[in-house]
């Protein structure tokens, strides 16, 4: 062998060397790249699944949010129509509960006769504030009807 050869074969194993170790960067750098496409990957599906969970959370929202508002607006309607109730039946109840008391009033002034003046006229006081009291609990009841 001549120089030339030797020195050709010493070359071209330093470049053999070389090349293995170039090689087996590239192994370990491919292998790295590998890993870091797989975590990306699982990445990328977990933010799918979260979106598609967000997508799914935004519908239930809006949808409870739809009940709310009928359940609100089915309770004032159901308050409303209790308040109408309640005033109607307040208002029934006093009226005629006036109406007795200013019956027996002028059965009183009836009775009581000409003689009498000081007792017709504080029959007849008691008649004046029962009929504003009439009036009176009228108005409230009409208030209480209104939204």
């Amino acid at each position: 062998m001549t120089i030339r050869a030797v020195s050709i074969q010493g070359d071209l194993g330093t470049l053999k060397k070389t090349l293995r170790a170039r090689t087996a960067q590239l192994d370990a750098a491919a292998g790295l790249l590998t890993r870091a496409t797989k975590r990306r990957r699982a990445a990328q599906a977990a933010l799918r699944s979260t979106a598609d969970r967000q997508g799914i959370l935004r519908e239930r929202s809006a949808s409870l949010q739809h009940d709310v508002r009928h359940m609100a607006q089915e309770m004032m309607v159901r308050q409303e129509r209790q308040r109408t109730r309640i005033s109607r039946t307040l208002q029934d109840d006093l009226a005629q509960t006036l109406l007795g008391i200013n019956v027996h009033l002028l059965l009183l002034k009836t009775r009581a006769g000409l003689g009498k003046r000081e007792l017709i006229g504080d029959i007849v006081k008691a008649q004046r504030m029962v009929d504003t009291t009439a009036s009176s609990v009228r108005r409230a009841m009409q208030r209480i009807r209104r939204p």
